[in-house]
């Protein structure tokens, strides 16, 4: 109940509309630091690129099966491309069989974070088809350190690449295409900043 607040605060904009807009509340954007973000952006370029395309989460709203379609549509242009599935969260079970079989399909497990940034810095491609989310934070380290991100045109990525891209991205269906060389984060803040 919101009966006895003064002030409703949520990550994104996006999720902040979800709660009520009576006048009587002040609303507030409150987003997540981007400390570490920021300072992976400018680490990323140093990492060779490698022909894989990355994937975070097995959780059904991350729409898996949308993701490795992406991930072959890719694999008509980049041949020698292999998809990396990293089973940070949820269960690799909810992975269909099609997907776990393809011999260019590799589903690490749960990895620590470090492993993570690695795979995401020296990849080709990152793929996000989530359905929804509660705001940008899931989707803004595999945008800012593989070379190239397909992203699911839902309101949290548009608040991302609002934040980082400045319109330098295209959408492809029902994906948004955005390139590293193409985004900056002069305008993420660092958690002293919020």
């Amino acid at each position: 109940s919101y009966k006895n607040a003064e002030v409703l605060s949520a990550e994104s904009t996006y999720s902040l509309n979800l709660l009520p807009s009576s006048s009587k509340y002040i609303r507030v954007v409150s987003p997540n630091g981007s400390d570490k973000e920021i300072e992976l952006f400018g680490q990323s370029k140093e990492y060779k690129v490698n022909n894989i395309a990355v994937i975070v989460g097995t959780y059904s709203f991350k729409d898996i099966e949308s993701s490795y379609k992406v991930f072959l549509k890719l694999k008509e242009t980049y041949k020698e491309l292999i998809m990396v599935i990293m089973v940070i969260v949820g269960d690799s079970s909810m992975i269909s069989s099609e997907i776990v079989s393809d011999k260019s399909v590799d589903i690490t497990g749960e990895i620590d974070h470090k492993e993570v940034i690695d795979l995401l810095s020296s990849a080709k491609f990152y793929i996000n088809t989530s359905k929804v989310e509660n705001s940008w934070n899931a989707a803004s380290e595999g945008v800012l350190l593989t070379s190239e991100s397909y992203i699911s045109r839902i309101e949290p990525h548009f608040e991302l690449l609002t934040t980082i891209a400045n319109n330098n991205y295209v959408f492809d269906g029902d994906l948004i295409h955005v390139k590293r060389k193409n985004i900056s984060v002069e305008n993420l803040m660092a958690w002293s900043d919020i």
